[in-house]
């Protein structure tokens, strides 16, 4: 059982006096590959498709394919894990889209 392992369960957020502007490569969007170097090098990321819902599970940052690196951050969040008994019991969850996020 995963539960008597090590295991993140939380998202650390980390204070600077000074703020760290993510520099973005294109004006106007948040690709993944601006947001990917402040992500945990481990945490159990789940990055799912904005378009059809699908998603894929990584361990470690460094997992997470290139392809994903051009599609626009669409948001993030924490959620509970369905199998918590061999995972953490939470996992961060990013959501990418093939098309830009309309601003509401």
């Amino acid at each position: 059982m995963y539960r008597n392992y090590f295991y993140i369960d939380r998202v650390e957020i980390v204070l600077y006096q000074k703020p760290r502007d993510i520099a973005r490569s294109t004006e106007g969007k948040l690709l993944f590959r601006d947001l990917k170097p402040y992500l945990q090098i481990f945490g159990y990321f789940s990055v799912v498709d904005r378009d059809n819902w699908s998603g894929e599970m990584y361990k470690y940052r460094d997992d997470i394919p290139e392809k994903y690196d051009d599609r626009p951050v669409y948001g993030m969040g924490m959620e509970d894990n369905h199998d918590a008994d061999t995972l953490p019991p939470k996992r961060l969850v990013i959501v990418l889209s093939e098309n830009e996020k309309e601003e509401s």
